[in-house]
């Protein structure tokens, strides 16, 4: 695999907060619109001078602070890539699942000049990562050993990232549905209600749990089982924004974690996955029509998350009972 990214290298110091890339008010938006408040606390107005194949290089601790989905919020604009000294594990994670190069170099802030041209292309073993090449007046043949130095010990560290995440995915991956499993999502659920609180946003949650899964079992086997919860994570995939979060809770139930949805936003997005996963067939079985119940409900700054999970459970119960394949919301009086 070969990969390459060159461009002008716009340069940023340590401890980048995604919070500050990434504010609150713009979680709402659409990605193409929150792609435009980048960097709106550290360095306003970036959005409007950055251009398409540029590179973001940054310093220590890059990315700390949340999950939220900046890296993808950068292919909006067009960065080529990004470098930094030290990545953030989760944002690093996220900014290769977004399809968007990452590379650690160490002293990269000291080594480049905000507008230099840098390419990169490292080789780690056989594997090549791409090239890493800087253009600017004022290096030297010192400066450009250094550079060679550098490019290796990137090299190094990418091959090490790649293996930590392969080893990370199937630890918080569920290996049949491709979604968080519960502890990735238990995880998840604690950080977002800590930020939600934190920052004053909305934060929905939904439970989701297949009408009449045990029956789909007993009367066409495991396999088809298997492959009914295979089709409601691709629906899931389809229809969940960047920002929100999908696991497999237990059996065939599923919870999903809405950041920046209140209620309402939360009870819409449920009804277009049930809606999408009533018009999924399943090929090896064609008549088979399968449908989800859905509980929804908000947080709020009172409650802790064993609660939200609590009234969401209650929902989804009164969804069952209320004759399946149906959205309830929770009842406010159960917080």
């Amino acid at each position: 695999m070969t990969v390459t990214f060159s461009g002008k290298v716009w340069v940023f110091g340590d401890d980048l907060n995604t919070d500050a890339m990434y504010p609150g008010f713009a979680m709402k938006m659409e990605p193409p619109e929150a792609a435009r408040h980048i960097f709106y606390e550290v360095r306003p107005g970036w959005t409007d001078r950055v251009s398409p194949g540029d590179i973001v290089l940054a310093g220590k601790n890059f990315g700390l602070g949340s999950s939220r989905p900046v890296a993808a919020l950068f292919t909006e604009l067009g960065v080529a890539g990004l470098v930094a000294e030290e990545f953030n594990s989760l944002f690093f994670r996220n900014a290769v699942n977004a399809g968007l190069p990452a590379m650690t170099v160490p002293d990269a802030t000291s080594a480049f000049n905000e507008g230099d041209t840098g390419t990169f292309d490292l080789t780690a073993g056989r594997t090549v990562f791409g090239t890493l090449t800087i253009a600017g007046a004022s290096f030297d043949d010192e400066q450009r050993l250094a550079a060679s130095s550098l490019a290796s010990h990137a090299a190094i560290a990418l091959e090490n990232a790649r293996l930590h995440r392969i080893v990370e995915r199937q630890a918080l991956v569920d290996g049949l549905t491709g979604l968080a499993n519960r502890r990735a999502a238990s995880h998840a659920l604690h950080a977002e209600a800590a930020r939600a609180e934190r920052l004053q946003t909305p934060l929905s949650l939904v439970l989701a749990d297949l009408d009449g899964f045990k029956e789909v079992n007993d009367e066409h086997g495991h396999a088809v089982g298997d492959a009914v919860l295979r089709a409601f994570a691709e629906v899931l995939r389809d229809t969940l924004r960047e920002s929100d979060i999908a696991g497999l809770w237990g059996g065939e139930e599923f919870l999903l974690l809405l950041p920046g949805a209140d209620e309402e936003g939360a009870a819409q997005l449920a009804e277009r996955v049930r809606v999408g996963l009533a018009a999924r067939r399943i090929p090896s079985v064609p008549d088979l029509r399968v449908t989800a119940s859905f509980g929804v409900a908000e947080y709020a700054g009172e409650t802790n998350t064993e609660q939200l999970v609590a009234a969401a459970d209650d929902a989804l119960y009164r969804a069952k009972r209320g004759g399946k394949d149906r959205v309830e919301r929770a009842v406010q009086a159960a917080f």
